[in-house]
Order: structure tokens, then sequence, then C-alpha cells
């Protein structure tokens, strides 16, 4: 009984100095990015297919699928000119006014 009284208080301690030991350099080293000067191809590539996806929905005049693209939520707001606008509800229906009334796109 005193021996396992010594070795599990020691095995104990091994264990917890173990886990507070300094992490090494490879372990601390992390990536560092310049998100100010680097280009993100892949997100670049994301935003260029719903940039299209918007354009050939006002070309066709696709008002649900130019809408599909928001987030319609109870805490949506437009804001124009730096001003609150409208909500979801009134957003919606400035995009389809927007949509029908479109002539011509090139």
């Amino acid at each position: 009984m005193k021996s396992i009284m010594i070795i599990f208080p020691s095995i104990f301690f091994v264990l917890f100095i173990s886990a507070c030991k300094p992490k090494t350099a490879s372990e601390n080293t992390k990536v560092k990015r310049d998100i100010m000067s680097e280009q993100f191809p892949g997100a670049q590539t994301e935003i260029q297919k719903v940039l299209n996806g918007i354009f050939v929905s006002i070309q066709n005049k696709d008002a649900d699928k130019l809408i599909s693209y928001h987030v319609y939520d109870p805490k949506f707001t437009e804001f124009r000119d730096g001003e609150y606008g409208t909500d979801a509800a009134g957003n919606e229906a400035n995009e389809r006014t927007f949509v029908e009334a479109i002539s011509v796109f090139d």
C-alpha cells in the first residue's frame, strides 16, 4: 500500500511535467500571411463565380436567381448611401423592380 502511495503521485507528477513542457520551435511555427498583398486565387475564383452568376441572372431577368444570392433573415438590412435603406422584404421588392426595368444589359 505504501508503494502505491509513492508510485501514483510520481506517475502523476511525470505526466503533469511532460504536459507542461515548452513547445519546440517546429510546434511554435505559424504560417504568417500578408493578407494585404497576398492574392488568394481560390477566393478570387469563388467570388468571380458569384459575380458572374449575379450578372447572368440580371441579363436573363431572373429575379429569383438574383435574390437567391442574398441571405435574408430577420437582421437583414439594406444600406444606401451610408444610410438605412430597407429590410429584407423591401430589398427583395427593390431588386424585382430593378430586374423588371432592365431592357438591355451589355
